[in-house]
């Protein structure tokens, strides 16, 4: 099994300015000079050798992740010995939703705590710089009403 994560992270907006500008037919002007992206894998500077992708639902309001045991395509993933690099959250549900550092062998993520609004999507390139998942950090804690669903993207490496 070998992982290849292509990420982009930018937003592209085009603005038009009021008519009648001197020596301009066609007055737009295209901001796209913050655009980031790449790809990561096994070799890469931060790599990336794992992945899972879940959709997530609250139970009375609650869920907790443990990154030793998620469920991928080829049955269990495993990132223990491995740094989160990539996290992509998008909220399903009808209200905010906390995720944070778990009660018990929670991971100090560097987003954390991170409350994404109903509707909205989080995503973070962790460079290499978030701790190694092992025995004692391992869970993020989900926080919000009832049943709510997420949408969850992580790669590690």
């Amino acid at each position: 099994m070998s992982v290849v994560a292509r990420y982009n992270f930018g937003l592209l907006t085009t603005e038009t300015l009021e008519s009648g500008i001197v020596g301009a037919s066609n007055p737009k002007v295209v901001f796209d000079a913050y655009e980031e992206s790449g790809t990561l894998n096994a070799s890469s500077t931060v790599p990336a050798t794992k992945c899972c992708y879940m959709l997530g639902t609250l139970s009375s309001g609650a869920l907790t992740i443990n990154l030793a045991a998620l469920t991928g395509a080829n049955g269990t993933v495993d990132f223990t010995g491995l740094r989160v690099q990539l996290l992509r959250i998008k909220n399903l549900g009808a209200n905010p939703m906390t995720f944070s550092e778990g009660a018990s062998n929670g991971i100090a993520l560097l987003c954390f705590p991170l409350i994404v609004p109903a509707g909205a999507i989080a995503q973070f390139y962790l460079a290499d710089l978030a701790p190694d998942v092992a025995s004692g950090d391992r869970t993020i804690d989900v926080a919000g009403t009832l049943a709510q669903t997420f949408e969850l993207s992580i790669v590690a490496g």
